[in-house]
């Protein structure tokens, strides 16, 4: 393993303060990474990110949640006690985590608070997103299988009636923040490989933490995690740069002894969406589903003003739908789930997710962003309740003044009801 291995980023996951100041809020794409090595997005690459002691508590994450879940591949861990927001398995306890009593701009709040956000979020039940993000990958896991069929009928070719011959492969989550989309995503069994972007370093950390304990205990078909550099190493496990956590790894993670087929390929690096305005990401893999949750909203405020803003939106939406795999033909969903699927589902999928309003249990919330995704790209709407749902007065108060500020945690009290209802849309984009 290089020595650049051994050297990792200041890390911006603050310990819980004494005394905590309000900052500057700042623009989440401003955040710009300061080494080059990717040659698909001169960004850095996440194994700068991993030093030994980091990669220790990533093995010992993995160990863990091994060791206690007893869970099928596809389904909860409540032993470990597996959050109904994305089926990342919980371990820190609350009063290790000190929350501000004062509200946090959004923005500041991924620079500075990455640990008390994640805490926030497992108390938001977006288990019918999660329903839906499955049904997605159940169909495009059925359209890739019957492609891999049909490529090898009539052939003597073992490939077809292999155990793993099942289809899998990767997708992505832009603005990944601490990992509830990845979570969600990695622990359905047709992905093979993850990557998560944000342009945040500090969130990434804890999004590294929960997919290794999200794939440990839910992915019983995988053998460990192999932390990939870059997109561009997908299906490759011999690497220098790659870092591996996993059953078969020594105590001190110093080696590896498995095979590709067995590991979780995920990539975790700071990449924000101005790369991918600019068109930085051409070589990258493709993949069958990418998901952009609670995050486009961002690149319509950085370029706010007049119709500015358009230009940035459009080409986010059009590059991501660059990096989408069109290779197999389009399938006919058997998914009529509560959840409003599509009878007739294409190739490859891009999703967005944007919340449609708090403290309202029907969807309120409508900009020109949401009409514009629609009318001038195409994307099919649905809508979800995503309530939060505390377990008591106190965390309710305070975490909806620390995220929603003290007019919203006011009326939360007022109310004597542990639950704040949301509203959460959910537009679709198929490649067909």
């Amino acid at each position: 393993m290089g020595k650049e291995l051994e050297e990792t980023l200041p890390s911006k996951r603050s310990p819980a303060p004494v005394e905590i100041t309000a900052g500057r809020k700042t623009e989440r794409s401003q955040t710009q990474p300061k080494h080059f090595s990717s040659k698909e997005a001169n960004v850095l690459p996440d194994s700068i990110l991993i030093s030994r002691k980091r990669r220790q508590h990533l093995q010992s994450l993995w160990s863990n949640a091994r060791v206690g879940s007893d869970a099928p591949a596809r389904h909860g861990c409540e032993k470990l006690g597996e959050s109904r927001v994305s089926g990342c398995v919980e371990v820190t306890e609350p009063d290790s985590i000190v929350v501000p009593n004062f509200k946090v701009g959004s923005l500041e709040m991924y620079k500075r608070f990455p640990l008390q956000y994640d805490y926030l979020m497992r108390y938001h039940d977006c288990s019918l997103v999660k329903e839906y993000i499955h049904s997605l990958l159940d169909d495009l896991q059925r359209s890739s299988s019957c492609v891999s069929r049909n490529s090898t009928e009539g052939k003597n070719n073992s490939e077809a009636d292999a155990p793993g011959s099942l289809s899998s492969f990767a997708v992505a989550d832009f603005g990944c923040g601490t990992g509830r989309m990845g979570c969600m995503m990695s622990c359905h069994g047709a992905v093979r490989a993850l990557y998560c972007y944000d342009s945040e370093v500090a969130m990434l950390y804890p999004c590294m933490d929960n997919i290794v304990r999200s794939v440990a205990s839910l992915r019983k078909d995988m053998k460990g995690v192999c932390f990939v550099p870059n997109a561009d190493c997908f299906g490759r496990v011999e690497t220098e740069d790659h870092v591996w956590v996993g059953d078969t790894c020594s105590e001190d993670c110093s080696d590896y002894q498995g095979s590709d087929a067995s590991m979780f390929q995920l990539c975790v690096r700071p990449i924000s969406f101005s790369h991918v305005q600019q068109g930085l990401l051409k070589e990258h893999k493709r993949c069958r589903l990418i998901v952009c949750a609670w995050s486009l909203s961002y690149v319509m405020r950085a370029s706010w003003g007049a119709d500015r803003w358009h230009a940035a939106v459009d080409a986010t939406i059009s590059n991501l739908l660059e990096l989408l795999d069109t290779a197999s033909p389009s399938v006919k969903s058997s998914n009529s789930g509560s959840v409003g699927t599509s009878s007739h589902r294409g190739t490859s999928a891009l999703v967005i997710i944007e919340t449609l309003g708090t403290n309202t249990t029907e969807p309120r919330r409508q900009n020109t962003l949401l009409e514009r995704l629609e009318t001038h790209h195409g994307f099919e709407r649905r809508w979800v309740r995503s309530d939060y749902n505390f377990p008591s007065m106190t965390e309710a108060v305070k975490l909806t003044r620390f995220f929603f500020g003290e007019s919203m945690s006011q009326r939360v009290q007022q109310s004597g009801d542990t639950k704040l209802a949301e509203c959460t849309g959910i537009w679709t984009r198929w490649f067909h």
